[in-house]
């Protein structure tokens, strides 16, 4: 079973600055559930996927968190970055079927860490869309259901 998510721009805890024409994003696209029964096991065998790039560089890492940025595990890489190319990122986890709040964070070769949703509107401002590269957060829950939502 597979978990397909829209776009998601995600972000970081220190964004290096300044960042207002940083292009810098990992995005979640999708959830796989290797276990052959379904999501509503006790524990399911997943794979997070998804894709990272800068405008500034290569991706040298991509961070995942499962809890909404409480803690953050770093994702493989499928193979080194490339400057200005997307890089596809992994994160095998062992979902217990609880709700997740997943977000990602991406990392350039220069230092560039892609910024928080508030970290980015103190730059630029609250009425900015335009190249919106911030955290995006999606709420897995209990039953598969996906829905984008904000933290603070």
């Amino acid at each position: 079973m597979s978990l397909s998510l829209q776009y998601c721009s995600i972000s970081s805890p220190e964004p290096t600055l300044p960042f207002s024409g940083t292009k810098i994003a990992a995005s979640i696209w999708d959830i796989f559930f290797k276990d052959s029964t379904d999501i509503h096991n006790e524990l399911s065998m997943s794979t997070i996927t998804g894709l990272a790039w800068s405008g500034h560089g290569a991706i040298t890492r991509v961070d995942v968190t499962l809890d909404g940025g409480k803690n953050w595990f770093q994702a493989r890489l499928a193979k080194p970055g490339e400057r200005k190319a997307l890089t596809r990122f992994y994160l095998d986890i062992d979902w217990n079927g609880k709700d997740m709040f997943l977000q990602s964070r991406a990392h350039d070769e220069t230092g560039y860490v892609q910024p928080t949703k508030e970290q980015l509107r103190n730059v630029r401002g609250l009425n900015s869309i335009y190249h919106n590269n911030c955290i995006q957060t999606w709420w897995v829950k209990k039953g598969g259901e996906v829905e984008n939502v904000e933290v603070s």
